[in-house]
């Protein structure tokens, strides 16, 4: 065998070689590639199996939504009127005197518990305190409804979860006007004001929002203002804001 057909025969061999690796790279490569999509799919598969925990449980609860006067016994007690007239769009029969036992009080944290008492003319509390109460009302009724608080959330979130249907307990004034800041705060960041007022919205519709005030003894306490108006005192407030889920059982 002469030289030149060694060279030849090299050649061939090197490129049968190279010709062989390219294979070898791309069904490794491919190899790879199905073993990153293998675990991304059966992450897909796992999610897909986990319950929904977030729904809603009726179809139309905010149609039911009726106003329970706080006056005479409840002078403070608009935190717990609304919670109730809330859970019995939902098909409850709560009471005022039902919600206050299951309420946590405090000296001066009205963020998570409420401070004074409904019965007199100094009591309040904000939203995280209320979804205690009414949770601590609900768990042992074998029921899955849980509220939740929403506070901060969009007016365009707010507006498309009363049009879905829902209500919504949120801090309002009791005079209609912007919120009057006190020196009463709480946790160095939040602050009472002196016309801090709950009400139901359960519906908005052609610039007016409807909403149930258990101050408001006119028209069976269902009144209605216009949005802007509505939103301007709203997020004054701190867009205050609670709304229900179920849970899993």
């Amino acid at each position: 065998m002469n030289r030149k057909t060694k060279d030849l025969i090299l050649i061939y061999i090197c490129f049968a070689l190279f010709a062989a690796s390219l294979i070898i790279w791309g069904i490794t490569l491919k190899s790879r590639k199905d073993k990153m999509v293998q675990p991304q799919e059966v992450i897909q598969e796992q999610q897909a199996e986990v319950p929904i925990v977030y729904d809603r449980p009726m179809e139309n609860p905010a149609a039911q939504v009726e106003a329970i006067q706080q006056l005479p016994e409840f002078p403070s007690g608009d935190e717990f009127a609304a919670a109730a007239s809330f859970l019995n769009a939902y098909g409850y029969d709560a009471m005022i005197e039902d919600l206050i036992p299951c309420m946590n009080y405090s000296e001066d944290n009205f963020v998570e518990a409420y401070v004074g008492d409904a019965t007199t003319n100094t009591g309040y509390c904000f939203s995280g305190s209320l979804v205690i109460c009414m949770n601590n009302y609900l768990a042992p009724q074998n029921t899955p409804l849980r509220t939740i608080n929403q506070s901060g959330i969009s007016w365009e979130e707010f507006k498309n979860y009363i049009n879905s249907g829902q209500p919504m307990i949120v801090w309002f004034t009791n005079d209609y006007n912007l919120p009057r800041f006190t020196d009463i705060t709480c946790n160095n960041y939040y602050t009472m004001y002196e016309n801090a007022h709950c009400v139901v919205v359960y519906g908005i519709e052609n610039g007016i929002v409807a909403f149930a005030d258990s101050l408001n003894e006119n028209n069976g306490g269902k009144v209605g203002i216009p949005e802007d108006e509505f939103r301007q005192i709203w997020e004054a407030c701190g867009s205050q804001c609670i709304g229900t889920f179920c849970v899993n059982r």
